[in-house]
C-alpha cells in the first residue's frame, strides 16, 4: 500500500501563471505520491480571478502546468485529472453519468453542515452557487479535532483526484433501491474530508459544471500546450518551459503547439475517446504527435462527430453558392440524427451481433430504438462485416406508407424500450455512409462515390430501411418544385450537398458544402431556427401569474467561453409549456446572474443557471444596443438580437454549450444583409 507522506503547501508553491514554472521542482507533490486535489482547487480559484483580454490564454497556461505536473510526476492520473475539468466520468457515447440531480446534492450539504434545506436554498438564491454556499458552511464548522493533540507522528491525508474521481465513479455505477441513501453518504463523506475551497468544486463537479469560465475546447488546448512544454521523457529533458523556448525559439515553439492543438482536435472529432488519446500522447511524446492519427482512428463503436448544414434563405443562394458545381437535393427529414455501427461479430461475444446507434451529441441511444436494432440484425446481408452509417430515424406508418410527427418520437423513454411495447415504429432513412468493412478512409471520397456505396451495400424496404429521396437538380424551378415536393411529403425542407467537388465527409465540421434549405424562412431572412439558452426570466402577469412570462435567451461564445444575451422572449409558449418551465427553472434560479453570462439588460426579475435549451424561430436578426450576442462585431458597442421570436420545442438533447453559438448569429446576420443587398456572403458564413 502506497504511503502517502506530507504534501506540500500549494499555497506555497510557485505561481501557476508564472513562465518559469517547472513542474517536477514547483509541484505540491513528489513522485511516488497521488496528486492532491488541492492543486485542482487551487487552479480553479486562480481561474476564477482571470479577467481581461488575454484571460483566455492565462487560463490555458495555469492548466497546462497543472497537466504538466501529472506528466511528469503521475502519468497514470492525467486521465481523471483531464476528465475532472471537463466535468465527465468518461467518453460521452459510454454515457457514465452520478444519476446526482440537484435535490441530491442540496440533501448532502444539508446534512453534512446541520442546516435546514431551506436555509441552504435561501443562501443559494442569494449567492447563485451551491457550491460557494457548501464552501462556507463547510468552513464553518468547527471541528473537534483541533482540541486533539496527535500521540503519533501525523500522516497528511489530503484529498487526491483519484479519491474524487473514483468515489464519482463508484456513485455512477451504483443502481436499485438503496443507492439514493448510498450516493449522498458518499457525497457527504468527500463533503466532511475536503477543505472549504474543495468542496466548492466537488460540488459544482456534480452540478455538472465548474463555472470557471473553461470549457472543453479550452481544456484541450491546455493539454496540447501541456504536451508542447513537455516534450520527450522528462528524465532526459529540462522541464523548464523558458529553457525549452530558448532551444526552439519563440515563433516556432507557438508553432507547434498550434500544430499540436489542431492535429489533437481532429483526432477527437473521428476518436472521441480521451482515455486512449492520452494514452497515446504519453507514449508518443511531442516529438511523434503527427502519428496521433495512426492510433486515434474512426472505428466501429466509437460515434464519430457528424458534419453539420449551413442554413441557407432561398434557392437564388444555393444557385450562387453552387454555380458550376455538380449537387443533389435531399429531402430534410423532420425526426432525430442517428448514427448507426454494426459488427457481424461482438468482440466480446463473437456469436453475437453488436449494433449501436448514436444520437448527433454522441450520447448512446441503442435501448431507444430496439426496432431498428432487430431490423439491422436480420437483415443485413451476411457479405458485410462492419459499418458506420448515417441516417434520420423517422416515425413512419407502413400501413398508409407516410411519415409520422417527429413528437410521436419524443414519448420513448431513452433506456430500456421492450420492443413489445413500440407503438409507433420507425423507419431509417440513409443518408451518407462513413466505414465499410474496415476501410475508414471512405469519408475521403466524394459524396457521389460513397452514396453509390452505401445504395450497393444496402437493400430498400418500405418503412423500415429507405435512402433519403433525392434529386440532382439545376434550374431554380426544379429546386422550388422538389422544396415543395418534401413539405407535401411532410418534411421540413431540402438538404443541398455538393456531389463531387469539395465533396469529402467532415466530421464535426458546419460545411458551407452541406446547405440545408427549410420551408418556413423562405419569406424571411433568418434561414434556421436556433438553439438557445435560457438564463433568466420575467415573472408572470395576469393568465400568466404563478409561472414565467417571458424567457432572457443567450448564445454561447466559443472564444470567450460565455453565454452572451440575445433576445427576451415569451410567444409560442402554452400553458402546458409554462407550467413544464416553471417545474424545471424553478431549480435553477439565481439572485445574481451567473459569472458566465454576459449581459447589459438589468430588467430581468430572475436569474438563471444556463442550462436549459429550447428551440426559437425569428423572422431575422437585427443590430441591438441592449443584447451582447456578436458584440462590436456588428457595430461598435451593440450585438445582435432576434426580431419576432417564437419558442419550437425544449431541446433536452442539447447541453448548453451546444446551443447556437455567437459565430453563427454573426454569420446569419451578414448572409442576411448580403442576401438583402443581392450580394450573396460566403467568405466566413
Amino acid at each position: 500500500m502506497e504511503l502517502n507522506l506530507s504534501y506540500k503547501d500549494v499555497s506555497k508553491m510557485k505561481s501557476l501563471t508564472d513562465k518559469s514554472f517547472d513542474p517536477i521542482k514547483d509541484a505540491p507533490y513528489e513522485r511516488h505520491q497521488h496528486i492532491p486535489f488541492s492543486l485542482v482547487a487551487h487552479a480553479c480559484q486562480i481561474i476564477e480571478e482571470c479577467k481581461g483580454e488575454k484571460s483566455q490564454d492565462l487560463v490555458k497556461e495555469i492548466l497546462a502546468n497543472v497537466f504538466r505536473t501529472a506528466i511528469c510526476l503521475k502519468p497514470a492520473e492525467l486521465i481523471p485529472l483531464f476528465y475532472f475539468f471537463i466535468c465527465r466520468l468518461g467518453p460521452e457515447y459510454e454515457g457514465i453519468e452520478t444519476g446526482v440531480g440537484n435535490e441530491m446534492v442540496v440533501n448532502a450539504v444539508t446534512q453534512a453542515c446541520g442546516k435546514s434545506k431551506t436555509k441552504i436554498r435561501e443562501e443559494v438564491k442569494k449567492i447563485g452557487d451551491l457550491g460557494t454556499v457548501a464552501a462556507e458552511s463547510k468552513g464553518s464548522i468547527k471541528s473537534l479535532a483541533s482540541f486533539f493533540k496527535p500521540k503519533t507522528p501525523k500522516i497528511d491525508k489530503s484529498m487526491t483526484v483519484l479519491r474524487v474521481f473514483e468515489t464519482f465513479m463508484s456513485i455512477a455505477k451504483r443502481k436499485g433501491s438503496s443507492s439514493v441513501g448510498d450516493k449522498t453518504n458518499s457525497i457527504m463523506k468527500l463533503f466532511t474530508d475536503s477543505k472549504p475551497e474543495e468542496v466548492k468544486y466537488i460540488i459544482r463537479w456534480l452540478e455538472g459544471h465548474l463555472k470557471i469560465g473553461a470549457a472543453e475546447k479550452t481544456v484541450v488546448s491546455a493539454l496540447a500546450r501541456a504536451f508542447t512544454y513537455t516534450p520527450g521523457d522528462p528524465k532526459n529533458f529540462p522541464p523548464s518551459i523558458l529553457n525549452y523556448r530558448k532551444k526552439k525559439g519563440e515563433t516556432r515553439f507557438n508553432e507547434r503547439e498550434a500544430e499540436l492543438d489542431e492535429t489533437i482536435k481532429e483526432a477527437v472529432c473521428v476518436f472521441p475517446n480521451y482515455d486512449k488519446m492520452i494514452e497515446a500522447l504519453l507514449e508518443l511524446g511531442d516529438s511523434h504527435v503527427e502519428e496521433l492519427p495512426k492510433k486515434c482512428y474512426m472505428r466501429v463503436g466509437i460515434p464519430v462527430k457528424p458534419m453539420l448544414a449551413k442554413p441557407t434563405t432561398g434557392v437564388n443562394v444555393i444557385l450562387k453558392r453552387f454555380d458550376g458545381i455538380k449537387f443533389t437535393c435531399e429531402y430534410k427529414y423532420d425526426g432525430f440524427r442517428g448514427q448507426i455501427h454494426y459488427q457481424k461479430q461482438d468482440p466480446d461475444d463473437p456469436t453475437k451481433k453488436k449494433i449501436g446507434i448514436f444520437s448527433r451529441n454522441l450520447e448512446n441511444m441503442t435501448e431507444t430504438y430496439p426496432d431498428a436494432i432487430q431490423y439491422l440484425s436480420e437483415n443485413v446481408d451476411e457479405k458485410v462485416d462492419n459499418f458506420i452509417i448515417d441516417c434520420e430515424i423517422v416515425p413512419y406508418d407502413i400501413r398508409n406508407k407516410k411519415i409520422l410527427p417527429f413528437q410521436l418520437l419524443t414519448t420513448r423513454s431513452r433506456k430500456n424500450v421492450d420492443i413489445k411495447d413500440v407503438e409507433i415504429q420507425v423507419c431509417l432513412f440513409l443518408f451518407d455512409i462513413l466505414y465499410l468493412n474496415d476501410q475508414n478512409d471512405i469519408i475521403k471520397k466524394t459524396f457521389k462515390e460513397r452514396r453509390d456505396i452505401m445504395k450497393a451495400t444496402f437493400p430498400e424496404e418500405e418503412g423500415k430501411l429507405m435512402y433519403a429521396v433525392s434529386k440532382d437538380a439545376e434550374k431554380f424551378e426544379e429546386i422550388e418544385e422538389f422544396l415543395n415536393d418534401s413539405i407535401k411529403d411532410s418534411c421540413e425542407g431540402l438538404m443541398v450537398k455538393t456531389l463531387e467537388e469539395n465533396s469529402t465527409y467532415h466530421p464535426s465540421k458546419r460545411s458551407f458544402n452541406w446547405l440545408k434549405l427549410k420551408k418556413d424562412y423562405l419569406e424571411t431572412s433568418l434561414g434556421d431556427s436556433l438553439d438557445l439558452v435560457v438564463v433568466g426570466a420575467d415573472y408572470g402577469k395576469g393568465k400568466r401569474t404563478g409561472f414565467y412570462g417571458s424567457f432572457l435567451f443567450a448564445c454561447f461564445d466559443e472564444d470567450a467561453e460565455v453565454f452572451q444575451t440575445l433576445v427576451k422572449a415569451g410567444t409560442g409558449f402554452t400553458d402546458e409549456d409554462l407550467k413544464k418551465m416553471h417545474e424545471v427553472l424553478n431549480e435553477l434560479e439565481t439572485t445574481d446572474p451567473d459569472p458566465r453570462i454576459k449581459y447589459k439588460e438589468k430588467n430581468i426579475d430572475t436569474w438563471f443557471t444556463p442550462k436549459l435549451v429550447l428551440e426559437i424561430k425569428a423572422a431575422d436578426l437585427t443590430i441591438s444596443p441592449t443584447y451582447m450576442a456578436a458584440h462590436g462585431r456588428g457595430e461598435e458597442d451593440k450585438g445582435i438580437s432576434l426580431r419576432f421570436p417564437r419558442f419550437i420545442r425544449v431541446r433536452d438533447d442539447k447541453k448548453p454549450e451546444d446551443c447556437s453559438t455567437s459565430d453563427q448569429i454573426y454569420s446569419m446576420y451578414r448572409s442576411q444583409q448580403a442576401v438583402a443587398q443581392n450580394d450573396i456572403c460566403f467568405d466566413d458564413y
